[in-house]
């Protein structure tokens, strides 16, 4: 009967013991799933800026959506637009908008008017800058001084994540000149 008795505290204290372990196990998955969602969700959003500007493209010189970029808003032509059919050029913008109400900066897609807001972070923090052929950052694009591509060598946006500064960098994969049209090469036929 004693040696029954023994082997049954035994047994509750392993079965204590495993019980916690496995709660503690719970718990450090249950975190981690939401952290991995969190970082998953992201890179997802990262990747969307990224791909729409991937597939700028030079506008031509009388076209109405040359590139254009300053600190807080870009828009150009791209053919890897997040609500059209990818493939065909379609007007880009990005923009940076903080909201006062709720004390939020928001990348946006889209015209201001009916703009989506793709990532959002507390503060007014937060800018595009552009990067030329030689490696060095602009405030705005074009830079005011010199002969410059109408697209730069790499865009990026600097964000908050989890309160800590991230940066999201894209690189247009298209010429960055418009090709040349017949019309740019002999004058308009009169």
């Amino acid at each position: 009967m004693l040696e029954i008795l023994v082997v049954l505290v035994i047994v509750s204290l392993a079965s204590g013991i495993l019980f916690q372990a496995m709660g503690q196990v719970a718990h450090l998955q249950k975190k981690f799933g939401v952290e991995l969602v969190h970082a998953q969700q992201g890179e997802m959003l990262s990747n969307w800026f990224q791909q729409s500007i991937e597939g700028l493209l030079p506008d031509y010189p009388d076209g109405k959506n040359k590139f254009s970029g300053s600190e807080r808003r870009l828009s150009g032509l791209t053919t890897n637009p997040l609500a059209a059919e990818n493939g065909v050029p379609s007007p880009l913008v990005w923009e940076l908008a903080f909201d006062a109400g709720t004390g939020e900066t928001r990348l946006l897609y889209g015209a201001s008017k009916d703009a989506a807001p793709v990532i959002s972070w507390l503060g007014n923090k937060g800018k595009f800058t552009y990067l030329d052929s030689k490696g060095e950052l602009h405030e705005s694009w074009p830079p005011r001084l010199g002969l410059w591509p109408q697209l730069p060598a790499a865009i990026r946006v600097e964000t908050l994540r989890d309160g800590e500064p991230a940066i999201i960098m894209a690189v247009p994969m298209g010429p960055a000149n418009p090709l040349p049209r017949i019309v740019d090469i002999i004058g308009a036929v009169k």
